[in-house]
């Protein structure tokens, strides 16, 4: 190889070196960080943002409000903070740490990092090893189903939305067939 085609050959392996360089810096650059528009009072950032994703997992927005709509990430931890002893809160952010286990082992990335269906794999994986579990400490993800559910049925957006929803209900009527008043209503 003479020295003046070796010059040009080095020239465009630098060049097309610093031009895909830079477009993959650009491109890494542009992703953007989940971030809260609310402060937490017991969990961390990181901890918040994977019970946010985990609730709209498991109460989608559909034709109706989902979990982050109903705000229920602030819930679960206003919940914590207000009524579990240290003891519980210290089980809770140690078992908390079994979705992104169970995220890296199946796809390689944190929980909050993979693309909604894989997310839902997951956690299908997470509910069929809470049916099998045993033991006095619940399992993290019938945890957080169930706080999932509560404050989302409990708050107004998925009360109005989601049950029958009258602000002057009538009369107090005690014991009456259930087939008469057609669903759950809320109060």
């Amino acid at each position: 190889m003479k020295r003046r085609d070796y010059l040009k050959t080095s020239a465009a392996v630098a060049g097309y070196t610093l031009i895909f360089g830079g477009v993959a810096a650009t491109i890494k650059a542009c992703k953007v960080e989940p971030t809260l528009d609310w402060s937490p009072v017991y969990l961390t950032t990181v901890e918040a943002l994977l019970i946010s994703d985990i609730s709209e997992r498991i109460i989608p927005k559909t034709d109706t409000p989902g979990a982050k709509d109903a705000m229920v990430d602030r819930f679960i931890d206003a919940n914590i903070a207000d009524n579990f002893t240290p003891e519980q809160k210290g089980l809770f952010r140690k078992a908390l740490v079994a979705f992104d286990e169970k995220a890296k082992a199946s796809f390689s990335n944190k929980f909050i990092d993979l693309k909604p269906e894989e997310q839902d794999e997951v956690l299908q994986a997470m509910s069929d090893e809470a049916k099998n579990h045993e033991g006095d400490v619940p399992h993290i993800f019938n945890v957080l189903k169930d706080m999932t559910v509560f404050g989302f049925f409990t708050s107004k957006v998925g009360a109005m939305a989601c049950l029958k929803y009258d602000p002057i209900p009538g009369d107090y009527q005690g014991c009456i067939d259930y087939s008469e008043v057609n669903g759950v209503w809320a109060f």
